[in-house]
This record gives C-alpha cells, structure tokens and sequence, in this order.
C-alpha cells in the first residue's frame, strides 16, 4: 500500500442495510485502486454490523469500526482519525459513486497540487437525475482569485440560498492535514449543517483549490428520508443557533471576516426558511404564511414544489387551519406519487380554484426558472409569491429569531 497516492475513504453508517452495498462496491470498484476504506458504524440496529464485517473478511482495504451513535460528526471523527492515506475522501452510507471519481479527483489534484479538489454531484430520485454543478467556474484558485472567487462567493454566491461552492463534503477531495484538524475541531453537537461546519473553516485553510466539473457522486433520495418531521422547538432552534456560533466565531478571526459573516447570514436564513416551519416565529408573525407575506389567512393555497423545502411548506400548510392547501403539484409528480405523496402535475393548476400559487424552492435561480414555465402555462402572474424577505438586511430578520 504506497501512501503516496493512498485514499482513505470514510463511510458514515446508520441503519442504510439497503443501500450500503451499493455504496461499499462503488468505492471498492474505482478505476484509482490504491484505497483504504474505513466503515463507521455508527450504532446501527439493522443489518449493516454484519455487511460491514463481510466486506472487512473479502478486501483487505476495508477497516470496520463499531461505535455507539455519536452523530455524522462523531462518524466521520472516527474514521479520519483511523485514516492513513495522505488523502481523504467522505462517502454517505446510503449514496454511490461512479468508478472514475477518485482517479479523476486524485489527477486533478496532482496537476494543480490543490489542498483540495471540489465536485459537484448527481441528485438521484428513482430514477431521475439532476446534475448539479457548483456556480463557482472550474479552476485553479490561488492567491488573489482564492479571495475573489472562492472566500467571496462559497457560502452564497450572491442569490438567496445559492452556494458558490455546495457545503457537502462527500464531493471532495482532500490533503488529510488540511481536513483532520478541522473536523475534529467541530463539536458532535452540531447536527444541522455538520458538513459545512468543517468545509468552510476547512477552506479558509488552503492555499490552492481546485473546482471540476466531475458529477460522479449520487445523492441519493430516499423514500424513508422525504417529509421529515421537524425537530421539537428547542432542538431545531439549538441547531441552528449552534452551527452559527460556530462559524460565526471562526469567520470572525478571518481578513475576510466582513464577507464570510454577510454569507453566512444569508446561508442561515436559508436554513430557518426551510426548517423552522414558523416554530421560531413569534406568534404576532402567524397572520400570514412564514416567509410569505402576501398570503393571509383564509387563503386558498396551490404549492408548486415537492422538493425537501416544498415537503416542509405542505405539512405547514395543512397542519394550520387559517390555510386550505387545495393542490400540491411538481414537475416530477410521477417520482414523488412513489413515494405515496399526494403530488398531482404541474398542469393541474389549469383546473382548479385557487388565491395565489406558492413557488416552493428556496434557490431563487429555480424559483425564477418556475415562474416563467407557470405564466408561460397560463397562470396569472399576479397569483405566484415566493419568499419576500429584504435580503439586503439578513442580520435584522436574524434578530427576531434570536440569533
């Protein structure tokens, strides 16, 4: 095993049985073979303790660690500190990657002799795969253009809820030096935005970094992961108060302290705006429909948008009876109906009576690309709201959810 060009790649592990196969042939199937896979897991009650050993028994490159549940955070913790490439990689338990992903980062990496090498990802939904692409263009950022393209732009880009460069780990690759002191510096406490509580300090940190065009990582959808119920109140508002201490605190001490933090608010309200579901409202804000303004009560709601922030705005909906929620439709229905959600076509708002249609997604360029395929359909204009927040004042909407 030559450490020279040896990946360790860590897997995080809980109750993914179904889906962890796929995931551990995929890494073991890469065209770059020089690897070292580490299995955490992380206190599962199914059967991966028992895949993960059979695979340990068949491949000399797998290490299996068995732990109580301490959280992605305390997973990955773990398996880094077991790693002994020279680079590390993150895959999720229940995702799959294509075989030429290591060789493709490992080269990109040797060519630039970045600290680390970004990928954007394929988002699987039975069957139905979206490419995403990080809005930072691919290159060699170093210097000044680090600062300029790279500090300035990761955690928002500019739009509302749009990274420059997404903030999951699992697309990346590493120099371990540069990734293990930052990852074992985060607290197991943080369980909302764990990846970017290690990724952004973690870039601050480079001094060359690679961006590809590779989308050879699936995230994987998963029946059992859609409409997740939201945390109780002080769990919720917890997490997010604690990943924005933390970031807060470590872009503080940064040159580019200004820009980071104005990023950071913006990526924050991003985060209550999907996931608070009014539970950090005051209830004097309750006469509309968080974060729409321009819905009152009484309204008669059509949702365009199944995706995870169209899932948290329908249970909002029909769990509040100031609001009938007469159609939830999305341009992938089929998908979404096999998951047995009550999703119709997009079309269907053609037949039915409604007082404004919500546009359900939270990265504006969507939004915007939704809003002109539904007036180009017919809907009235006038009808269509989406988030109304004055985002030139994030810390002010900030304050009155206590942050």
């Amino acid at each position: 095993m030559c450490l020279d060009d040896l990946i360790s790649v860590v897997i995080p592990i809980y109750n993914v049985q179904d889906y962890l196969e796929e995931c551990v042939e995929s890494v073991l199937n890469q065209t770059h073979t020089n690897l070292e896979v580490i299995l955490v897991d992380n206190g599962s009650t199914d059967n991966c303790p028992e895949i993960c050993d059979h695979y340990a028994q068949i491949d000399s490159r797998v290490k299996v660690i068995h732990q109580p549940n301490r959280g992605l955070v305390g997973a990955r913790k773990a398996g880094l500190s077991l790693a002994s490439g020279n680079y590390v990689a993150c895959v999720d338990g229940d995702d799959w990657i294509e075989p030429e992903m290591y060789g493709e980062l490992f080269a990109a990496m040797m060519c630039s002799n970045a600290d680390i090498v970004i990928a954007g990802h394929k988002e699987d939904l039975l069957g139905s795969i979206e490419i995403m692409h990080n809005t930072v263009p691919c290159g060699v950022y170093s210097g000044d253009s680090l600062v300029d393209v790279i500090y300035h732009n990761m955690l928002c880009n500019g739009n509302f809820s749009q990274f420059g460069i997404y903030s999951y780990l699992w697309n990346k690759l590493f120099k371990k030096d540069i990734l293990l002191p930052n990852q074992m510096r985060v607290n197991n406490s943080i369980f909302i935005g764990e990846d970017a509580a290690c990724l952004y300090p973690t870039l601050l940190e480079a001094n060359v970094v690679c961006v590809t065009d590779n989308c050879s990582y699936h995230y994987r959808q998963r029946p059992n992961s859609m409409v997740k119920t939201p945390e109780k109140y002080e769990v919720e508002y917890r997490g997010i108060h604690t990943l924005y201490q933390y970031l807060r605190g470590i872009f503080r001490e940064s040159v580019y302290a200004e820009s980071l933090i104005s990023q950071l608010e913006l990526y924050i309200l991003s985060l209550i705006t999907v996931r608070s579901d009014c539970l950090l409202l005051e209830d004097s804000h309750l006469a509309c429909l968080f974060p729409f303004s321009k819905v009152k009560t009484g309204s008669k709601v059509a949702l365009v948008g199944a995706g995870t922030f169209g899932q948290h705005l329908y249970r909002r909906l029909i769990a509040n009876p100031n609001f009938s929620c007469v159609l939830w439709a999305d341009f992938k229905y089929e998908q979404y109906q096999m998951f047995d959600l009550p999703v119709s076509p997009v079309d269907s708002l053609l037949n039915s009576s409604y007082d404004v249609v919500i546009i359900g997604y939270i990265d504006v360029s969507v939004a915007d690309s939704v809003r002109s395929s539904l007036i180009g359909m017919g809907v009235d204009k006038d009808k269509l709201e989406w988030i109304d927040y004055d985002f030139n004042n994030p810390s002010e909407i900030l304050k009155g959810f206590g942050l």
